[in-house]
């Protein structure tokens, strides 16, 4: 049996982290080895996973209250890539996810079939799935869809495998040879959103494709998304405010370091222009005046989720 290890970066989200260590108890497997890197060590958090020690899969490591996403993922990762024996598998998840069965039975299967990828789980907010991955149409132009994502959840079939370009890493699987070959996530450049983006992108360059696949299924609390305009509704002045926040998904500077980092040389200029646009759309009418004028919220990297579901996702169907 494939052997996993789990990196949950969490900072003073203790009710978050007590809820997912409710949805290990699903999972039997001993060789499991959790790790949740606290951006606040000392605190409540800390406190609950001493009084967890019952379970020895989960093991806490130590962050500190200036390291965002990334640096905090990269404890994990840096602690994995130094460890012998190491996993066959590791698995990235937010602390605000929730499962509610063996997930990793889903993962060994799947991944099985995959045997050269990353896997990322087909995300749901209630009724609904939300985006889960994304394809990028256009380079040039930075457009980008999102399979399956605005679709009611019972009407997305199991069984498959949907190729993407990057995956966001609310619960995606990763080989450890791709992270052995690909690093840590660039978290200097981009300590908080995209990094994701970035890393699972990376890693399909160097020969790892990202699916989104259908059969693992895992619901997450969209009201915890940063400075995101889409699911909650800031004023002009706290939008204006959160352009230079490091949480922001609309973080200009950010989004333009992801660009240089990801996008082709030739389309970057243009990237540059669009993904500045759509930023001063975004602060200037906020989430809830583009969902009413364009009837879609896909916005890739601008944080959106959710919207109208792609007609014709370029797929494969997993053979049992």
């Amino acid at each position: 049996m494939s052997t996993f290890s789990v990196i949950i970066p969490t900072f003073r989200e203790t009710a978050k982290v007590e809820g997912i260590l409710r949805c290990f108890q699903h999972v039997p497997e001993q060789s499991l080895r959790v790790y949740i890197v606290n951006g606040n060590p000392g605190d409540e958090t800390s406190a609950l996973l001493i009084g967890s020690k019952s379970d020895s899969r989960i093991i806490e490591l130590s962050g500190n209250p200036t390291l965002f996403w990334s640096g905090l993922v990269n404890i994990g990762l840096r602690r994995l890539m130094a460890g012998v024996p190491q996993p066959d598998y590791v698995v990235i998840m937010n602390v605000d996810i929730a499962f509610d069965s063996n997930l990793f039975e889903l993962i060994s299967q799947n991944m099985a079939k995959v045997k050269r990828g990353q896997l990322g789980a087909l995300c749901h907010n209630g009724s609904r799935t939300v985006s889960s991955g994304t394809c990028v149409r256009s380079w040039i132009l930075a457009l980008t869809t999102h399979p399956f994502a605005g679709s009611c959840l019972t009407e997305v079939p199991s069984g498959i495998l949907a190729p993407v370009d990057y995956l966001p890493t609310r619960c995606t699987i990763i080989p450890m040879e791709a992270i052995l070959a690909g690093g840590t996530v660039a978290e200097h450049m981009l300590p908080h959103y995209a990094a994701d983006n970035e890393y699972t992108l990376r890693l399909k360059r160097l020969g790892y494709q990202p699916y989104i696949a259908t059969d693992i299924r895992v619901t997450c609390d969209m009201t915890n998304t940063g400075n995101s305009i889409y699911h909650k509704t800031p004023s002009l002045w706290t939008r204006l405010k959160n352009t230079t926040s490091i949480r922001s998904a609309y973080n200009f500077k950010l989004r333009s370091r992801f660009i240089c980092l990801t996008y082709p040389f030739y389309a970057r200029p243009t990237a540059l222009i669009v993904y500045g646009l759509k930023g001063l759309a975004e602060v200037l009418l906020g989430g809830f005046v583009i969902r009413r004028l364009f009837r879609s919220n896909q916005r890739g990297f601008s944080g959106a989720q959710g919207g109208v579901p792609r007609k014709n996702v370029n797929h494969q169907k997993i053979n049992e």
